[in-house]
């Protein structure tokens, strides 16, 4: 049943973006494709495991953080451990810092 609705959702989404369909579904189907996006999310809590060669974090949500250069140029001021509020951005599925606050 699984495999089924995975088959079929594609091709429904494909059917709403043919041409002289609503830009709206045409928009749905695109960003689909490329993962989920969000913007102005924020969480709260404990660094799990930090990466600073890859520049991110995974926080005790289980979820993995890319903090760029331009959010955070020194990336050896995080720590396991250290409780941290974040801002960030969903792009193409993947988690983006845009703020980040160590908390004391």
């Amino acid at each position: 049943m699984t495999s089924t609705r995975r088959v079929i959702l594609p091709a429904a989404l494909a059917l709403l973006a043919a041409p002289g369909r609503s830009p709206v579904a045409q928009n749905l189907t695109a960003a689909s494709a490329v993962g989920p996006t969000g913007e102005g999310q924020e969480i709260e809590g404990p660094i799990t495991r930090l990466d600073p060669a890859r520049r991110t974090i995974v926080l005790d949500d289980g979820q993995e953080y890319l903090i760029p250069p331009a959010v955070l140029d020194n990336p050896a001021a995080l720590s396991e451990g250290a409780a941290v509020k974040l801002r960030y951005d969903i792009d193409g599925g993947r988690n983006i810092v845009k703020y980040v606050l160590v908390r004391a």
